[in-house]
C-alpha cells in the first residue's frame, strides 16, 4: 500500500472543508454580531442626538439673535448640551470607523478561507 493512501484515510478533504467552514462561520458570526451591535449603538446615539438638537432649539426662541442673549442657567444648559452633542458625534464617528474595519475583517475572513479551498 502506498504511503499517501494511508495518510489520506486520516484526513479527508471533505472533513478539512467542513472544519474550515465551521471556523469561518464562527468568525463571521462574531464579526457580524459586532457589526450589528455597533450599528445599533450608532443608530441609537444618532436618534438621541437628533432629539437633543430639536429640544435645544426651543430653549430660547431669541437664542440666535445676539442682542437677545440667554439667562445664565440657559447658557450653562446650552454649553452642556453642546459638549454632550460633540461627545456623541465623536462616538458615532468612532463607531462608523469600527463598522468599516469590521466589514474589512469579514472580507479578510472570507479571503483566508477561500485561499484554503
Amino acid at each position: 500500500m502506498p504511503k499517501m493512501a494511508i495518510l489520506e484515510r486520516f484526513r479527508s478533504r471533505e472533513r478539512d472543508a467542513q472544519t474550515d467552514a465551521e471556523r469561518a462561520a464562527a468568525l463571521k458570526a462574531s464579526v457580524d454580531a459586532a457589526i450589528a451591535s455597533a450599528r445599533r449603538e450608532a443608530d441609537g446615539l444618532s436618534h438621541r442626538v437628533d432629539q437633543a438638537r430639536q429640544r435645544a432649539a426651543f430653549i430660547d426662541p431669541g437664542y440666535q439673535v445676539e442682542e437677545a442673549g440667554l439667562e445664565p442657567a440657559d447658557e450653562r444648559t446650552m454649553r452642556e448640551m453642546e459638549t454632550t452633542l460633540v461627545t456623541c458625534e465623536r462616538r458615532i464617528a468612532a463607531l462608523e470607523a469600527q463598522i468599516a474595519r469590521l466589514d474589512a475583517l469579514g472580507r479578510s475572513v472570507d479571503a483566508i478561507f477561500a485561499a484554503s479551498e
